[in-house]
C-alpha cells in the first residue's frame, strides 16, 4: 500500500506544485496569462487535497505503529523509484 501511495504521490505532487507554481508555460507567453494563472487555484486544490488524504492515511496508521514505519519507508520508495525513472 506504501509503495503504490508513493507512486500515486509523487505525479500527484508534482502536477499540483508545477500547476501552482505556473511552471508550464514560459513566462510573459499569451498561454502563462490566459491559462496559467487561472489554473493556480487547482494546484492549491491538489497540494490541500493531497494533504487532507495523507494525513488521514497517517491517522488510521497512527494505532498500528509497527505498520507506520513500513508504510512510510515502501512510501519513500515508492516515490523514488517512478520518480528517478520519469526523470531519467
Amino acid at each position: 500500500m506504501g509503495f503504490i501511495w508513493g507512486a500515486i504521490s509523487f505525479f500527484w505532487l508534482d502536477l499540483s506544485i508545477v500547476t501552482l507554481g505556473n511552471l508550464t508555460e514560459e513566462a510573459g507567453s499569451i498561454e502563462y496569462v490566459a491559462e496559467g494563472e487561472s489554473m493556480r487555484v487547482y494546484g492549491l486544490f491538489g497540494c490541500i487535497l493531497y494533504i487532507m488524504f495523507f494525513a488521514s492515511i497517517l491517522y488510521w496508521l497512527y494505532k498500528k505503529k509497527v505498520y507506520r514505519v513500513y508504510f512510510l519507508v515502501s512510501m519513500i520508495l515508492g516515490a523514488f523509484i517512478p520518480g528517478f525513472i520519469y526523470l531519467r
